[in-house]
């Protein structure tokens, strides 16, 4: 009987001291949350995650603007060829205006035949 006493008198004084560990050790929290350093850790951990985010947002729009840019060069192909198209065509209005003026230039219209074929075809 008396060992048992004994052993519950040394668990009863064990969880004491471990009591007293968990209330120095909340208390040693307690005053760092309290300092100045833990609230600019705080927030250099707010702004770290803020910036992360930021970070996302600039790779979403530079994609953006890549694919922004890729659609403006193929416009711009598109035009170019618009605009060869036009001055082919305008080419060959200019051999029907000689033709129909003098009747000659037939050899001429011939190419510009050839050279729209061409142009439209290959397109």
């Amino acid at each position: 009987m008396q060992d048992i006493e004994i052993f519950w008198n040394v668990v009863g004084k064990g969880a004491a001291i471990i009591g007293v560990i968990v209330a120095i050790t909340q208390g040693i929290r307690y005053l760092y949350s309290l300092m100045p350093s833990s609230k600019l850790e705080k927030r250099v951990g707010d702004i770290e995650s803020h910036q992360a985010k930021d970070f996302e947002h600039l790779k979403q729009h530079d994609n953006d603007i890549e694919n922004l840019k890729a659609k403006t060069d193929r416009t711009e192909e598109q035009l170019k060829q618009m605009n060869e198209g036009i001055h082919r065509i305008g080419k060959s209005q200019i051999a029907l205006l000689h033709h129909t003026i003098d009747g000659n230039g037939i050899d001429k219209m011939r190419e510009e035949v050839d050279d729209l074929t061409d142009f439209f075809i290959d397109r």
